[in-house]
């Protein structure tokens, strides 16, 4: 499967479950692996999943990291192996957004799910994955 990057509008994800896969650019495959694995079974067992939730992933880096043609492969390399969303480029999260991910939801390098759901206006779980 080809995995087609485009910008989309947020609108996409309105009346949606939202998964944000949170993390740097260290992920490992395997964890990667195993939930592109889930994501594209949720994906074939019937268009009602489908339309009720999607993964957006979150890369959050580290802004005294200088950002290099080495770092910005990496994470075009990252982004096109991904069938679901992803922010566009790293550079978009502003510091108090990422400020907010390390404080509330205790982001520490460790790549997390936090999910939100359609009856709740506020992300609700954390997960370590």
């Amino acid at each position: 499967m080809s995995n087609q990057i485009c910008r989309v509008h947020l609108d996409v994800l309105r009346r949606k479950n939202v998964l944000l896969l949170i993390s740097g650019l260290d992920i490992l495959n395997d964890k990667l692996s195993i939930l592109e694995q889930i994501y594209n079974e949720s994906r074939q067992h019937g268009a009602r999943l489908d339309s009720q939730y999607e993964l957006v992933w979150v890369p959050i880096m580290d802004h005294s990291v200088q950002w290099s043609y080495t770092v910005n492969e990496k994470f075009k390399s990252m982004q096109s192996t991904m069938p679901w969303f992803t922010v566009y480029h790293p550079s978009v999260i502003e510091k108090p957004v990422i400020r907010f991910i390390k404080e509330v939801w205790h982001f520490r390098n460790k790549p997390i799910l936090v999910c939100s759901t359609l009856k709740a206006s506020w992300f609700a779980q954390m997960h370590s994955i």
